[in-house]
């Protein structure tokens, strides 16, 4: 699958319902299809918090409590171990299909079913060391 065939079946949702509906019957194949793509976001957005750290002196605390924005099936959070994270990670994903097979993986502690929009933002308290998203990476 390329990477415009991917963009492409996400445009064609004319709302977020019908997005979340993409998700869902997709949820089984999204893995292999952002590896057949080379979908590196996840990994090049923690080398950038990398830099960001070295070049400003701002440390993100390891052991901090990390929310994944659109986590999909954990991918980022996957990552985020990898990158030596140890802290509490919470997902704001609103497909089930989605969130289940992220489930799987045992790294999320609480999941916000429910969309991102700017109409309705509800901030899931407590605050957050940091934001990870790489939803927007997808629908390049």
């Amino acid at each position: 699958m390329s990477p415009g065939v991917v963009k492409h079946a996400v445009d064609n949702c004319k709302n977020s319902a019908e997005e979340v509906a993409h998700y869902e019957r997709t949820a089984l194949d999204y893995e292999a299809n952002m590896r057949a793509v080379n979908f590196r976001a996840s990994e090049l957005c923690f080398k950038a918090l990398k830099k960001f750290e070295e070049k400003t002196g701002i440390i993100i605390p390891r052991d901090g409590k990390f929310i994944d924005v659109g986590a999909g099936t954990g991918m980022s959070a996957e990552e985020l171990r990898r990158c030596g994270f140890t802290g509490v990670v919470d997902a704001l994903e609103p497909s089930d299909n989605m969130f289940s097979l992220a489930e799987k993986k045992g790294i999320y502690s609480t999941r916000y079913a429910e969309l991102l929009s700017p109409d309705k933002v509800r901030a899931p308290k407590p605050i957050y060391n940091c934001i990870v998203s790489n939803y927007d990476s997808t629908n390049f």
